[in-house]
């Protein structure tokens, strides 16, 4: 009985591996070390892939991830520069594995919040009249605009910025989000989502790493 002839996935697969020269010792490398356990001195918890543009860093960094998942069972995700803020870098990672099977339900619905509670103190108009800044607000904005003015090239338009507008902007923040939101939990997780956030993504993680070979 004759062989079925492979699918064009398969075709396309089977080419790209072949295509996949010179990073053999690499990839073996990377193999031994899950067979390595991890408090063996000779376990590496860190690959660093580097070189020039072109040399094909990112298709072997997708060959590795591919090899974690498929042969070890590994629990992976991958953040780059297109990520815009730390809390959309932890989004990424949830959104990442959850398409693998994992979700991290409580960050997820934390996270969910924060960009509601965002987007509502975002699209919030202006109201009041505008008063004077808060003596703890002009220390910050002083103290910021301060260490500011230290670093190199910076330090010319550090000085010229008025300090009371930022320290007014800093009350009006938080007194416009301290009336439109109840809780005060709310208030801080727009003030700082990572702050919130971080417990929350560690603690998943931690249980995602327990039930799993690798993370």
């Amino acid at each position: 009985m004759g062989r079925a002839r492979p699918s064009m996935q398969e075709l396309i697969q089977g080419r790209r591996n072949a295509g996949f020269v010179g990073r053999r010792r690499e990839l073996d490398a990377f193999r031994d070390n899950f067979g390595l356990p991890p408090e063996d001195e000779r376990h590496r918890f860190v690959f660093h892939v580097h070189g020039h543009a072109g040399v094909g860093k990112t298709w072997l960094m997708r060959r590795l991830e591919q090899t974690s998942r498929q042969e070890y069972g590994a629990l992976t995700a991958r953040v780059d520069e297109t990520a815009s803020s730390v809390p959309e870098a932890m989004a990424s990672i949830s959104e990442q594995f959850a398409r693998q099977g994992r979700e991290l339900s409580a960050f997820d619905r934390r996270l969910a919040t924060y960009r509601q509670r965002r987007h509502e103190a975002e699209s919030a108009p202006a109201e009041g009249e505008r008063q004077g800044p808060s003596t703890g607000s002009m220390a910050a904005a002083r103290a910021g605009l301060a260490g500011l003015g230290m670093v190199p090239g910076v330090g010319a338009l550090a000085g010229a910025v008025d300090p009371v507008p930022l320290a007014e902007g800093t009350d009006r923040l938080r007194a416009a989000l301290g009336s439109r939101f109840r809780d005060h939990k709310d208030v801080q997780l727009v003030l700082d989502p990572v702050e919130t956030l971080t417990p929350l993504l560690v603690r998943e993680l931690s249980e995602a790493a327990a039930a799993v070979p690798w993370l």
